[in-house]
């Protein structure tokens, strides 16, 4: 009887402790994704500029243009163009929560450090495209997905093809 007693203390004490990380880890991501929204927005006439600048150089006539410099130029505008709709397609992902509509238990977050997050699991992203990720559930386990257009369903494109929708 005082096995089952202590087994309890130990579950309610273990589940304050997990409340309190996740209120810390939620202010924690809050001043992250505040952060890296600042520095977006600051960085983004930069950004412009540059890739403004990179284009001009292609329309230089094709007599002045080095061969080897226009394709990295080519390539840094390539580089530039998808840095931008990577920055745009997480900014628009964190703090979202998404579920499957009973198919997995928990809603799950996208949050600044890189995680889908639920309550018990905690898988990795990587923005692969506009409107493409992939999510390591796994070392050997990557489910690339697919964002609609306005972002508000996400389908895997492998495994079981579970399709997420946004809930706020």
């Amino acid at each position: 009887m005082k096995r089952i007693g202590r087994w309890i203390a130990f579950v309610a004490f273990t589940n304050t402790v997990t409340a309190a990380e996740t209120e810390f880890e939620l202010a924690y991501n809050k001043v992250l994704r505040d952060r890296n929204k600042a520095l977006n927005l600051a960085a983004q006439p930069i950004q412009e500029k540059y890739l403004a600048s990179l284009e001009q150089l292609t329309r230089e006539p094709t007599q002045v243009r080095d061969p080897s410099v226009a394709l990295r130029v080519e390539s840094a505008i390539e580089a530039a163009k998808f840095d931008n709709e990577a920055r745009v397609l997480r900014d628009t992902l964190l703090g979202t929560k998404w579920d499957t509509e009973g198919r997995v238990a928990k809603a799950y977050t996208f949050e600044e450090d890189g995680r889908f997050r639920s309550s018990w699991l905690a898988p990795m992203f990587v923005i692969t495209g506009r409107r493409t990720l992939t999510i390591i559930w796994a070392p050997q386990t990557n489910v690339p997905c697919e964002l609609n257009e306005d972002c508000t369903v996400m389908t895997e494109l492998a495994g079981k093809r579970i399709v997420w929708k946004k809930l706020r």
